[in-house]
């Protein structure tokens, strides 16, 4: 921008008045009789009036600071800066991000790294936060799983799935949990269990087996694609 407007901005004004032959007045202003036009003639008294100037300004250095937060380069009060800043406090770090490119794993582990070091770098996120660590280890120890994940068969047709049996067996449940109240978990697992059964008194049994069949179907479909991701993982 410097550039063009140094060199290409006044070869254009030049040219425009070439092709547009402007008429200036001939008539020139008169000033005399100023107070500024006797100072202005008088080159002593300017370099003194230029010199005291100088150095007034020179005081109001020291008020002259540099923010390093572009934060503050935005508009303040507009909706969006207000809802960023909630954001920012809420989340307790920057809402800028950076993108930083590697070639390799190894690069990558580096710049991770280095990156996390730096103060101004509020959180890292990259390949090596998701990498567990001990890899050769576990995966001698996956492998060693495939004979057992290789046994492992889900059967092809899921078994109806009836209220009544369902009801009975949490009943089984919630009396075997009976006495361990002094365990949080077990008192919190009982209490969800008799909350289910309360429930199950006000609901259809023909409904009720539907919603269970759908869900059981799904639920073994679902088991069935991770057991098949295990095998082939293994």
């Amino acid at each position: 921008c410097m550039i063009s407007m140094v060199l290409l901005l006044p070869a254009l004004i030049s040219l425009e008045e070439r092709i547009r032959k402007p008429k200036y007045l001939s008539k020139k202003l008169k000033l005399e009789g100023r107070w500024f036009e006797k100072i202005f003639k008088n080159y002593r008294v300017v370099i003194v009036l230029s010199m005291i100037l100088f150095v007034w300004a020179l005081f109001s250095l020291r008020t002259v600071a540099f923010d390093y937060n572009i934060l503050n380069l935005q508009a303040h009060g507009t909706e969006a800066v207000k809802y960023e800043m909630k954001a920012i406090e809420k989340a307790g770090r920057s809402a800028w991000s950076v993108a930083v490119l590697a070639n390799s794993l190894e690069e990558t582990i580096k710049k991770h790294h280095e990156l996390e070091n730096l103060t101004t770098v509020g959180k890292v996120e990259s390949i090596v936060t998701v990498l567990p660590t001990n890899q050769e280890k576990k995966i001698e120890y996956i492998s060693g799983l495939r004979s057992l994940l290789n046994s492992l068969e889900v059967a092809p047709e899921v078994i109806p799935v009836s209220q009544s049996n369902l009801i009975k067996t949490m009943k089984k449940v919630r009396f075997k949990l009976q006495g361990k109240e002094a365990n949080e978990a077990v008192t919190e697992a009982r209490n969800i269990l008799q909350s289910i059964l309360e429930e199950s008194k006000n609901i259809d049994a023909e409904i009720a087996g539907k919603r269970l069949n759908s869900f059981s179907e799904k639920l073994f479909s679902d088991y069935r694609e991770k057991i098949k991701d295990l095998k082939m993982n293994a």
